[in-house]
């Protein structure tokens, strides 16, 4: 029997798990160190106040979905399976920053304005930058 030949999206699946470990570690990481920057703002709250920080990471299916979408006619070329790849999305992971009331805006905003956040933050791993995050996820992409 001949083995079945895999599609873009088997493989681009593959990468995604393989990509995952990392993705979470970054994600962790970076809302630990954002939650730690905005301990200030968070112990000032009044009782009624809410500052909220969330990490989220785009589901498998989502990242296939998003990466065909880019291409031209929204499909996979089989020709060019080797050329796509999920470290080209800038949105595998996000951080999503809640604040009520709206006051408190100004103060999350100068919290995280710091130049730790304008270099990676974790050292050479990550930054808040994406591009700079989608380098160190290429650096781990098996190829």
């Amino acid at each position: 029997m001949a083995e079945a030949k895999r599609t873009v999206e088997d493989r681009l699946r593959e990468e995604y798990f393989q990509l995952l470990p990392e993705i979470r570690r970054v994600a962790g990481q970076l809302e630990s160190q954002i939650n730690y920057h905005l301990l200030p703002v968070a112990n000032a709250l009044e009782e009624y106040e809410q500052l909220i920080v969330k990490s989220r990471i785009k589901e498998c299916e989502s990242a296939v979905d998003a990466l065909r979408r880019r291409q031209e006619g929204a499909s996979f070329d089989d020709d060019l399976t080797p050329s796509y790849t999920l470290v080209n999305l800038n949105d595998l992971a996000g951080l999503r920053i809640l604040v009520f009331p709206r006051k408190r805006i100004l103060e999350v905003d100068r919290a995280l304005r710091i130049p730790q956040f304008t270099n990676p933050p974790l050292g050479s791993r990550a930054s808040l930058n994406p591009s700079l995050c989608n380098n160190d996820l290429r650096k781990s992409s098996p190829r």
